[in-house]
């Protein structure tokens, strides 16, 4: 994975060594077997763009089948110091990534993974974040119930169902986040959160929208 910053116009700047130095982030805070690196994730940015989250995910052991893999191992790249850094938030999630990689329910127990990236400072008000939930939801209202249109009953249960065990895992990152993540205001945290993981929601639901149209 590269990363690149616009300079101004189309001229845009490499950062240097991004994959690698993402990966050694990893091993300063955990030893991982050689043949580990595997997949880097973009996930958010945070409100004024300092900084970017990153999940790493790959084999937890290294062995042939490649299983079982660890993933949403989060750390972030911060763009004022060029450097990867963790923060208590992320510490207290990655601190159980990889014993979650031998768990039968990975991926239930992964879902409330980290979906934000903190602000360095606050940079939006309480009302420009209500603002922007206000036109968050009304977005994903809108895909949600075009792809209810696409579907057969019996699919149109399952998003149903999917939806509600969305709204179950939103609720898990929000709260997590508000308490643990930074600027210092939790209901501003909150918002955040609540707002990225409604866009990414709508993204998701967009895509599967897209799909159903060009079948």
């Amino acid at each position: 994975m590269e990363l690149y910053r616009r300079v101004a116009g189309l001229n845009f700047d490499k950062i240097q060594d991004f994959s690698n130095r993402a990966w050694a982030s990893l091993s300063s805070k955990r030893k991982y077997s050689k043949g580990e690196e595997g997949i880097i994730d973009f996930v958010n940015w945070s409100p004024a763009n300092a900084r970017l989250l990153i999940f790493l995910r790959g084999p937890a052991h290294g062995d042939a089948d490649d299983k079982p893999w660890f993933t949403d191992w989060s750390v972030y790249f911060n763009l004022q110091t060029q450097k990867f850094e963790y923060t208590a938030y992320l510490e207290r999630w990655n601190s159980q990534v990889f014993k979650l990689a031998l768990n039968a329910e990975y991926d239930e127990l992964t879902s409330p993974a980290p979906a934000s990236a903190e602000s360095l400072t606050d940079t939006v008000s309480k009302d420009e974040w209500e603002r922007r939930q206000t036109d968050a939801d009304r977005a994903l209202n809108e895909v949600y119930h075009k792809v209810l249109t696409k579907l057969s009953p019996a699919d149109a249960a399952r998003l149903r169902s999917d939806e509600v065990a969305w709204i179950k895992k939103r609720d898990k990152v929000t709260d997590e986040f508000a308490k643990q993540g930074t600027p210092p205001i939790p209901a501003l945290r909150r918002l955040q959160a609540t707002v990225d993981l409604t866009n990414a929601r709508a993204v998701e639901l967009k895509a599967q929208l897209n799909e159903s149209e060009t079948q």
